[in-house]
C-alpha cells in the first residue's frame, strides 16, 4: 500500500497543476477586457482631457464590459462531486461555471480517504448540452482505483494483502428541466448502468462492499433544487431521493435513500467561495456478501456531510478545488478531497 498510494495522490497533484496552467492560459480574456475598458475611458475622456457625451455605441460596449456575465449563472444544478446532477452530492458546483456552448465539458477528480485505511480515486468526465432553453441533457464516465486490504485468508485464518482495483464504473445520463422565468429551479433525473465489475471474486478474494467499481444493477435518482440570488452571492436548497436498485447477482443491495442539502456561495470576482451542508438519510442498511447477504453491522443510517469550495472562473473555463468531511452519526468517517474543471465548447 505504501508504494502505491503515492500514485495517487501523484495523479491529483499532477491534475492540480494542469488545472493552475489552464488558469493562466485562461486569464488572456480578462487581459483583452481591461485593455478593452481602458480604451473605452479614454474615448471618453476626450483627447484634452475633458468630459465628453458618450455616444449610445460606447455605452453598450462600455456595458458589455463591464455587467456581469449572466450566461455564467445558466448552469444551475451542476454536477456534484461523486455524482450525476440528480445526486444532491454533498460537494458541487455552486458559482457561475462556464455555459454557452452547445457542449459543456466537466472532468471532475475526488479521493476518499477512509479512518479505516480504505481509498478510492474517481475520475468522472461528464458531457451535456442543452436541449433548447429549459432542458439539459447529460452523459458521465467514470473511471476509479480503489485501494483496500482484501482477505485471502484460509479456515477462519486472516490473511490480508493490499488489493489494486481499477476499472470503469457505472455510467450514467442526467435529464434536467429548468423552472421559473428566471430559470433559477431545476428538476433534475438521473439514471446509472451496471457497467463497472461488481464481482469480487475475480480480485482473488473477498473486496470490501464499498471498494466494487460497479453495483451490478441500474439505480435511479431524482432531485429538485432552487437558487436564491442575493447581492453577495447566492443560495442552493434542495432535496433528492436516491434508488440504489435491487439485489446484484452476489447479493449485494444498496439502500435507498433521501437527501436534504443547502449550499451557500460568496462572490468574490472571479472567486466563489463556499461552504454546503447535506443531511442523508437511509431507509435501511445496506447489504454485502462479505456478510452472506446480511446487513453490514455498525453502520451509520444518517449521514451529513460538511463541504468546502472554492470556484475561480473566466469567459473559457471554471475551476472548482473542494474538500469534505464525511460525518456520520457515527462520528467522522473519512474525508473527501476533489478538483473539477469545466469547460464549453463551440
Amino acid at each position: 500500500m505504501k508504494r502505491r498510494l503515492p500514485r495517487c495522490l501523484s495523479a491529483l497533484a499532477w491534475a492540480m497543476l494542469l488545472s493552475l496552467t489552464c488558469a493562466l492560459m485562461a486569464s488572456a480574456p480578462a487581459l483583452d477586457k481591461w485593455r478593452a475598458r481602458s480604451h473605452i475611458e479614454a474615448i471618453l475622456q476626450g483627447m484634452d482631457g475633458s468630459a465628453m457625451e458618450p455616444s449610445p455605441e460606447l455605452n453598450l460596449l462600455a456595458l458589455r464590459h463591464e455587467a456581469p456575465l449572466l450566461s455564467t449563472w445558466g448552469n444551475l444544478g451542476g454536477c456534484g462531486v461523486g455524482g450525476g446532477a440528480a445526486s444532491g452530492a454533498a460537494v458541487k458546483w455552486v458559482g457561475r461555471g462556464v455555459t454557452g456552448g452547445l457542449v459543456d465539458l466537466q472532468l471532475m477528480i475526488t479521493e476518499v480517504f477512509a479512518l479505516d485505511g480504505g481509498k478510492q480515486l474517481t475520475v468522472v468526465g461528464r458531457a451535456g448540452t442543452k436541449l433548447g432553453e429549459k432542458w439539459v441533457i447529460g452523459v458521465n464516465a467514470p473511471f476509479r482505483y480503489n485501494i483496500e486490504e482484501i482477505d485471502r485468508g484460509i479456515q477462519a485464518v486472516p490473511q490480508y494483502k493490499t488489493g489494486h482495483l481499477v476499472g470503469l464504473g457505472d455510467m450514467g445520463l442526467d435529464l434536467g428541466r429548468k423552472l421559473g422565468i428566471a430559470n433559477n429551479s431545476l428538476l433534475a433525473l438521473g439514471v446509472s448502468f451496471p457497467t463497472g465489475s461488481y464481482d469480487s471474486a475475480r480480485a482473488g478474494g473477498e473486496v470490501p462492499f464499498r471498494s466494487e467499481l460497479g453495483t451490478g444493477v441500474m439505480g435511479a435518482s431524482l432531485s429538485f433544487e432552487h437558487t436564491i440570488d442575493r447581492t453577495w452571492g447566492l443560495w442552493i436548497v434542495g432535496g433528492s431521493g436516491n434508488y440504489g436498485g435491487w439485489e446484484n447477482k452476489v447479493g449485494d443491495l444498496r439502500a435507498s435513500s433521501l437527501t436534504a442539502f443547502s449550499h451557500v456561495g460568496f462572490l468574490l470576482g472571479p472567486f466563489v467561495p463556499s461552504v454546503g451542508l447535506s443531511v442523508t438519510g437511509k431507509f435501511f442498511k445496506d447489504r454485502a456478501q462479505e456478510y452472506a447477504g446480511e446487513e453490514i453491522p455498525n453502520q451509520a443510517m444518517l449521514l451529513f456531510p460538511v463541504s468546502f469550495s472554492l470556484e475561480w472562473s473566466s469567459d473559457y473555463i471554471a475551476i472548482l478545488a473542494s474538500s469534505s468531511l464525511q460525518l456520520s452519526t457515527s462520528g467522522l468517517d473519512g474525508v473527501l478531497i476533489g478538483l473539477d474543471m469545466q469547460t464549453s465548447l463551440f
